[in-house]
């Protein structure tokens, strides 16, 4: 499809971050304004809270989160903090807290403060609801937006992808094969990317944008996704272990599009 400096114009093309703006990502490519915000809703969204939940178990995040806190069965909204790594602050707030539950829990506390009892029981659930295969997802969307700023038209329409596309499309009904893994020892700002050759088997484009790396068939591969997933061995919630090395490509500041020809001159 031909695209002009109207469409620019009228905003039906915006500047895509990658990753996601939320996560840290910078102005990278163009796309539809239709994609970008139909899918930062759908999966980038996801991502965000996933990466929300894992900083706050980690207890990195000051952020307070919604939860329901509750003392020997009786329970009332909170939002909760984390105090270091073990610690908790639960507070009320009446914009998420029902009056006549919080009075009834600050009622409890104070009875359990005057008669000095320490065998009540607390109750912690913390409320940052994700999909995770919709996380998974935007993650993947990350890698292919990279490999498309790097390596052009030529790669990123390969029939192999197809999958990804239909996905982001949201014309799939089927899974898509497990191309990601998180790695909490990574850098989190960190920005790679890899052309894997080594261990034999393992070939791909490896795109590690912080803790999470996403792997694609590699520039010369043109084997299907599923047939790169079984290679890598990744699997959903479980850290992957790995030893690859190869070649290590700059992060795209903006189209590089190695693979596709070079303008002709005079065009």
């Amino acid at each position: 499809m031909a695209l002009t400096i109207e469409e620019f114009e009228t905003r039906e093309l915006t500047v895509e971050h990658v990753p996601p703006k939320a996560l840290g990502g910078k102005e990278l490519v163009l796309t539809c304004r239709r994609c970008n915000n139909d899918q930062g809703s759908k999966f980038d969204g996801a991502a965000h809270r996933a990466s929300q939940v894992k900083s706050f178990v980690a207890g990195e995040s000051s952020q307070a989160v919604v939860a329901r806190f509750g003392i020997d069965g009786i329970e009332s909204n909170v939002f909760l903090r984390r105090t270091g790594l073990s610690g908790f602050y639960a507070s009320g707030d009446p914009r998420i807290s029902n009056p006549s539950e919080t009075e009834r829990l600050d009622s409890h506390m104070e009875a359990l403060s005057k008669s000095g009892k320490t065998d009540f029981k607390v109750t912690i659930s913390a409320r940052i609801n994700y999909d995770p295969a919709r996380a998974r997802i935007s993650w993947m969307r990350t890698g292919y937006l990279v490999a498309f700023a790097l390596l052009g038209w030529k790669y990123i329409l390969r029939s192999t992808l197809q999958p990804i596309r239909d996905h982001l499309a949201g014309v799939s009904t089927s899974e898509l094969p497990i191309l990601s893994a998180y790695d909490a020892e990574r850098d989190p700002h960190g920005r790679q990317i890899w052309i894997v050759q080594q261990e034999h088997g393992r070939e791909c484009l490896l795109v590690a944008a912080g803790q999470h790396m996403v792997f694609l068939p590699g520039p010369e591969d043109f084997r299907t996704l599923e047939e790169v997933s079984a290679s890598i061995g990744a699997r959903a919630n479980e850290e992957l272990r790995y030893s690859l090395s190869g070649k290590l490509l700059p992060w795209p500041s903006g189209p590089l599009h190695l693979l596709d020809p070079s303008p002709v001159s005079g065009a």
